[in-house]
């Protein structure tokens, strides 16, 4: 409902400020939770020009601190908890990956749940999860279609032994998503749960300004289409539509969704995947040649991702019936990459 105030948490990330742009575009007000206090001043000058007073933000240095989001709940009608550690390759072998990924994740979640529950006007908290919480560290067989209701029998002890950056945020996700399962089935909070499951997520980041800013799964994108191999599989999903999801998440009535019941396998938790058709990255590095000559694709080599997803829970559900195509997400990357004056005059 417009004017109910909404806290989103990670609100300088990619997926985070877009969210909370598309948030007050829907006519909620935003309380932005950041680390650093030089973030909220750089949020409130790119956001309060057009939104005024409608959004304020505030720091909490360690999401992981008991309480640590208990003195800017107040007021809160709903949460968006998009806060998490992001993959990164600059995290080697000597990384301690418990420290990196699973703890922050882990913590981070169970420390925004119980602080809503000290917060009687908060009526749902929706956490950005991750495909990743449904498949086991593993994988799964080609030909498999994964649905929500895979990640029920996955478990994993926090100790597991992590050997990459890409098994720890892996682990991070199934970790934490099972921290969320175990803290509503053993706390039955009076507001609802939900958790949304995107795969990498592309498109414009609004709050990029140079190329040499250049990152996170948007980095992904760029720099495997300029590699000879991809470095991440062939599933992808347009930020919009993860905000839409989102949004469309606080909308829903509970009661049409059986997994809301509390003796469901979920806890009463609502799960909803969000992921665009697969893609095979030969055919985008042929679009991204016709597209843009003048910078072309070194990509040589594909990386079908194995499996399949049943989306029909976010399209019945939520009504995400038509999710923008790769393409576009490409588009948008590019796009914007042509628009810095440091973009590279020779790739």
């Amino acid at each position: 409902m417009a004017g109910e105030l909404v806290l989103i948490t990670g609100a300088s990330g990619f997926l985070g400020a877009q969210l909370v742009n598309e948030t007050l575009k829907a006519g909620y007000r935003v309380r932005g939770t950041v680390r650093r206090q030089a973030q909220v001043e750089s949020l409130e000058a790119f956001f309060r020009p057009s939104y005024g007073d409608r959004v304020e933000f505030a720091t909490i240095p360690d999401m992981t601190q008991e309480g640590a989001y208990d003195a800017v709940l107040h007021g809160v009608d709903y949460i968006f908890h998009v806060a998490s550690p992001l993959a990164s390759p600059s995290h080697g072998a000597d990384t301690d990956f418990k420290a990196v990924y699973i703890e922050p994740a882990v913590k981070g979640v169970t420390t925004i749940l119980d602080a809503a529950t000290k917060y009687p006007s908060v009526k749902r908290v929706v956490i950005t999860s991750s495909v990743a919480a449904l498949r086991p560290l593993e994988g799964v067989p080609d030909g498999t279609v994964e649905s929500e209701q895979s990640g029920a029998n996955i478990h994993i002890s926090p100790d597991h032994k992590l050997t990459s950056y890409e098994e720890a945020y892996f682990a991070s996700k199934i970790l934490a998503d099972q921290a969320t399962t175990d803290f509503v089935k053993a706390r039955k909070p009076k507001y609802s749960t939900v958790t949304i499951h995107p795969t990498f997520i592309y498109g414009r980041n609004i709050l990029q300004t140079s190329f040499s800013e250049l990152s996170g799964t948007n980095g992904f994108l760029w720099h495997s289409l300029q590699s000879p191999q991809p470095l991440v599989g062939s599933r992808a999903v347009h930020v919009l539509d993860v905000t839409e999801a989102h949004l469309k998440a606080l909308e829903f009535a509970a009661e049409k969704d059986p997994y809301t019941d509390p003796s469901s396998w979920t806890g009463g938790i609502a799960k909803f995947i969000v992921a665009a058709p697969s893609f095979k990255w030969e055919d985008i590095a042929e679009f991204t040649r016709r597209k843009y000559p003048q910078i072309g694709s070194k990509l040589e080599e594909d990386k079908p991702t194995a499996g399949s997803y049943d989306t029909s829970r976010a399209a019945d559900i939520l009504g995400l019936k038509s999710l923008r195509p790769i393409e576009e997400m490409v588009t948008d990357v590019i796009d914007q990459l042509l628009e810095f004056t440091d973009f590279p005059k020779q790739l």
